[in-house]
Order: C-alpha cells, then structure tokens, then sequence
C-alpha cells in the first residue's frame, strides 16, 4: 500500500532511479526512503534538477530519440 510521503528536497543528495530510492548522503549508504514508482515519474525532473543544485552539480538535458522522450540527468563533473 502506497502512501504519502514528505521529503524535504533540499536535503536530498542522490537519486537512484532503478530502485525508487532518495539518499540524505552523496555516497547513497546512509538513510534513504523509497517513492513509488508514480511519484518518482511525476517528480523525475524535480528530484533531479534539486539533487544537482544541493550537490553542485551540473544539469543535462537529453532530447529523446527513436520514441523516447526528454529528460534531465546529473552530471557526474562538478561546477
């Protein structure tokens, strides 16, 4: 059963998208919370534009190709 979940955006460090799961540290070993698989496609580009801005990281943004669409991604160089 899925229920509400209040996450404090700011606090997030690492998004792992496979697993549903948001981390409070960069090395993604500490507390973490898992969102379901609705949420996270709603909130995507929203956890990802604020775990680049909290880890000062840089932003891409990929066109889709063959089907697929748009998305952002963290880079993995600093800024």
């Amino acid at each position: 059963m899925d229920a509400d979940l209040y996450v404090n955006l700011h606090h997030i460090r690492k998004y792992d998208e496979r697993k549903g799961k948001l981390y409070f540290d960069e090395e993604g070993k500490g507390v973490s919370v898992t969102i379901s698989a609705i949420r996270q496609r709603k909130y995507h580009d929203l956890i990802n534009r604020h775990t680049a801005n909290n880890t000062q990281r840089s932003l891409e943004f990929s066109f889709g190709k063959a089907g697929k669409k748009a998305s952002f991604t963290t880079a993995e160089k600093n800024i």
